[in-house]
């Protein structure tokens, strides 16, 4: 527990000090810097001794398609298309063509679909102010403690037991009330583009998004076999295990802020 608070205490103000001054130039390079090492652990969940320029490329360009919003929601798409030209390249001309080909093709395009793009539009939500994307941490923070705290006091009733055997019904069910009030009182305080009475159907639709993305994490690594995704953050486990909840829940806030608009 000391280890999880030393790492919170460090990183949270480092992440403030990006995306609050930074605006939308510091929030692209934390992207850019959480995609390489997410992408990195995504591969490496799916171990290949051959894996090449899958495991030197796909990391790098996974932070320059997640930093790239900041130019523009062309701008990640080209790269992507870039990318897959290079890694379907790279990987016949190093490996040749073999039943394994498409496979790791598929993975590495996988892997850019599941950390860069999600990250990258944390830059758009940055695009609408500093207050929508601490609105979403908020809403984030509070989920997570909230599921812990009900589902370590009274959770009976596992959600999901093949797949997250210490989550809770009763947990899930906190979490999200937890959340809809944090919706409620902190659109009040914060200024977002929507009212806090619309802020408390937003906050529960991503608390569900958070903890969807939450399971398909824990899904990846019990198919790999594995407690955490990395060792990056003491206490924490790796980049995938903290930014999980993130890369289903900015895009679904990303669309409606674009409904919305601010």
């Amino acid at each position: 527990m000391f280890e999880r608070i030393k790492t919170a205490l460090i990183l949270i103000p480092l992440l403030l000090l990006l995306i609050w001054p930074g605006g939308e130039a510091g929030t692209a390079l934390a992207v850019f810097v959480a995609a390489i090492i997410g992408m990195k652990e995504f591969v490496a969940l799916f171990a290949n001794p051959k894996a090449g320029i899958e495991g030197a490329f796909a990391p790098f360009w996974a932070g320059a398609v997640a930093a790239s919003f900041y130019f523009g929601l062309a701008a990640p798409l080209a790269l992507l298309s870039i990318g897959l030209i290079v890694i379907t390249a790279g990987i016949s001309l190093n490996e040749g063509p073999t039943d394994n080909t498409p496979v790791a093709i598929g993975r590495t395009l996988a892997g850019w679909c599941y950390v860069s793009l999600p990250l990258g539009l944390a830059v758009t939500i940055r695009g609408y102010g500093f207050e929508p994307l601490i609105f979403l941490v908020i809403l984030l923070i509070v989920s997570d403690s909230g599921a812990y705290f009900v589902g370590t006091a009274i959770g009976r009733h596992p959600l999901a037991p093949k797949v997250s055997p210490k989550k809770s019904i009763e947990g899930s069910l906190g979490g999200l009330l937890l959340s809809m009030a944090a919706g409620y009182l902190f659109a009040g305080w914060l200024e977002v583009p929507h009212t806090p009475v619309a802020s408390i159907f937003i906050a529960a639709a991503i608390n569900v998004a958070a903890q969807v993305g939450d399971l398909a994490e824990s899904l990846l690594k019990r198919g790999a076999g594995v407690k955490d995704s990395g060792t990056i953050f003491p206490g924490h486990g790796g980049m995938l295990d903290r930014i999980d909840s993130f890369i289903t829940t900015i895009p679904l806030y990303a669309f409606i802020l674009s409904i919305i608009g601010g």
